[in-house]
């Protein structure tokens, strides 16, 4: 049952709906079954609109850091692009980059006993999360400490740590023969 305000939209009132959809979809976020050595592998390809949602998330934390609100952004790396775009639109902003991780045989476990990940997601995100152009501020590895756990350790770094250099050294990286 729809609450007052909500309007149901059927496809047997608009007959185009589905093919619509379809076509908006492949512009979003599409999950790629695949497999390597270790088995099934689950990687994502970003469409226009996807790039569009990915992008207007930092968009809105720097909205926010104007605003004078301390904000966390917990999300997985989508590749350099969407970094590159992170760092740029949040350059004016205080950032602390923060890698969590745990080993791939804890990544494994956790992505079938939490039942609501895509089996294989994981291991494709290590690529992308921990490449070659990541300068995280800190690390926390999950493998053996609890959240709570890695949750102090970044709150000490914080504390401790009035300047973090991360994003400042992947604006030199992604942006050394612009001048942003």
């Amino acid at each position: 049952m729809l609450n007052d305000g909500y309007q149901l939209i059927h496809n047997k009132n608009y007959p185009n709906i589905t093919e619509n959809f379809a076509h908006s979809i492949k512009e979003g976020f599409n999950f790629i079954s695949d497999k390597d050595e270790h088995g099934i592998l689950m990687s994502i390809k970003i469409g226009k609109f996807g790039r569009k949602i990915a992008n207007s998330i930092s968009e809105i934390a720097g909205l926010l850091d104007k605003k004078e609100f301390n904000i966390i952004i917990d999300e997985v790396l989508l590749g350099d692009e969407s970094l590159k775009n992170d760092v740029e639109t949040l350059s004016q902003s205080i950032v602390y980059f923060v890698a969590v991780y745990c080993d791939n045989k804890t990544l494994e476990e956790r992505e079938i006993l939490r039942g609501d990940r895509l089996i294989g997601s994981g291991r494709d995100q290590i690529n992308r999360c921990h490449g070659s152009t990541r300068k995280y501020d800190i690390e926390v590895d999950t493998t053996h400490h609890s959240s709570f756990d890695c949750a102090k350790q970044i709150l000490n770094f914080i504390n401790k740590e009035n300047d973090p250099k991360g994003f400042k050294i992947l604006k030199d990286i992604f942006f050394k023969n612009n001048s942003r």
